[in-house]
């Protein structure tokens, strides 16, 4: 059977008995060790860990194929499902030896996350891995498996009631245990196509505060404060608050100062309107930077687009690089968003690994550090001639162009006397 639609786009019930089959197996896997884990590492209780049906993933390679296939499941829904890899020689599971997560909506497992642990054999990059929402197609790239990951927290959110935004997933679970509904994007800030089902959560709270993590690098207060602005032009009120943070310590998340002995409500008080943070301003002026960069670019293509002048060469028309940039789509919509978000070749882990502003691009993807503009990825990701952080070589630079006015400039080898770029 070759797959081409998830079998669930016909029978949503399917992929239910998977995600369920799969939550049953990782809660029978969770021993003892795991759970005074869970307890002296994040603070949980017994009822929390039970009543989030967390479990594990064990290190060896078939007992989860085997529990799926004894459920009914069918090889090709276990392939699609984005709880295992595929392999020439099978299937094999994606966590070995995490903490499984799974994110319960109405009850049900709805989604997975694996935390990395002592035990961890799969070697995957990164503390916490993701259920995959993509697969490859039988005939190379990737295609949608048709898995949405949920906003975690949904469930707890109340109409006149507080909400609290944190960062990690252990840090919105001890804020359920202590009382409070949280919403967490798992990782530093929520991703765009969750930005509706965001703001219809929050827009009843009482009061929304947003509270990540407070570090020596900045990154979880940027985070919430990008976070907060996107709220706040939905007509929103967010609150950021700090947690204190002892001296000679880099780091302190929700998890710590609650698991301590703090109470996410004691922080209420000290919130500051985020729109008041400095950050939020830098943010703005950022954003207007790229608005600039936008119109500039607009500007630059809408010209070339107008002009009928050639552009001479020795002996007739030919074609130059503003031209070509000129024709190049915009960086934005060669990867379909700006600012921060995932690598469309790499993937990512966080959501994070791709900056784009205006027309530069920069790619944070472990050992492919790089960027540049336009052309630069064109040059690495079409032809593949360069890496990140490499310049296109001199002698190459007439092909890339040639190369990228074949994509973006249909019928310019027609051009009378066409010369081509670099030539004599």
């Amino acid at each position: 059977m070759t797959l081409e639609i998830p079998p669930w786009s016909w029978d949503p019930d399917r992929l239910a008995l998977i995600l369920e089959t799969a939550a049953a197996f990782f809660e029978s896997r969770l021993e003892d060790r795991h759970r005074e884990h869970l307890r002296t590492r994040y603070g949980l209780t017994d009822e929390t860990i039970a009543r989030y049906r967390i479990g594990f993933a064990p290190a060896g390679y078939g007992a989860l194929v085997g529990r799926l296939m004894d459920a009914g499941i069918e090889a090709e829904e276990i392939r699609a499902s984005g709880l295992v890899t595929a392999s020439p020689s099978g299937l094999s599971p994606l966590w070995r030896g995490r903490i499984m997560f799974p994110y319960i909506i109405g009850g049900r497992p709805r989604y997975f996350i694996g935390r990395q642990t002592d035990e961890t054999a799969d070697r995957l990059e990164g503390k916490y891995i993701k259920q995959k929402r993509s697969i490859l197609a039988p005939g190379g790239g990737r295609v949608s498996n048709g898995i949405e990951e949920p906003i975690f927290g949904a469930d707890t959110v109340r109409s006149g009631a507080p909400v609290v935004i944190t960062e990690g997933i252990t840090d919105a679970i001890v804020t359920h245990q202590a009382g409070y509904a949280a919403l967490s994007p798992v990782t530093v800030r929520f991703k765009k196509e969750h930005a509706r089902d965001l703001i219809a959560l929050c827009r009843p709270a009482a009061g929304l505060y947003l509270i990540m993590d407070n570090e020596g690098s900045g990154a979880g207060t940027r985070g919430a404060v990008a976070v907060g602005v996107a709220l706040a032009r939905a007509g929103l009120r967010p609150y950021l608050c700090e947690i204190p943070r002892p001296e000679g310590i880099d780091k302190v998340d929700l998890n710590d100062y609650v698991r301590g002995g703090g109470d996410p409500g004691d922080l209420f008080g000290t919130a500051i309107d985020v729109e008041e943070h400095p950050i939020a301003a830098e943010m703005l002026r950022e954003e207007r930077g790229r608005a600039i960069e936008r119109f500039r670019s607009a500007i630059i293509r809408d010209r070339a687009a107008r002009s009928t002048r050639p552009k001479k060469g020795p002996t007739g028309p030919r074609l130059d690089k503003a031209e070509v940039l000129a024709a190049l789509p915009t960086m934005a919509a060669l990867v379909g968003f700006e600012g921060y978000g995932t690598h469309p070749v790499y993937g990512s882990a966080t959501g994070q690994n791709l900056s784009i502003d205006g027309d530069r691009w920069y790619c944070f993807h472990k050992g492919a550090e790089g960027g540049g503009g336009p052309l630069e990825w064109f040059a690495i990701y079409e032809m593949k001639i360069i890496r990140e952080g490499e310049t296109i070589p001199r002698d190459r630079f007439p092909e890339v162009l040639e190369a990228a006015a074949d994509r973006y400039i249909p019928g310019w080898r027609d051009r009378p006397n066409f010369q081509p770029p670099g030539a004599l």
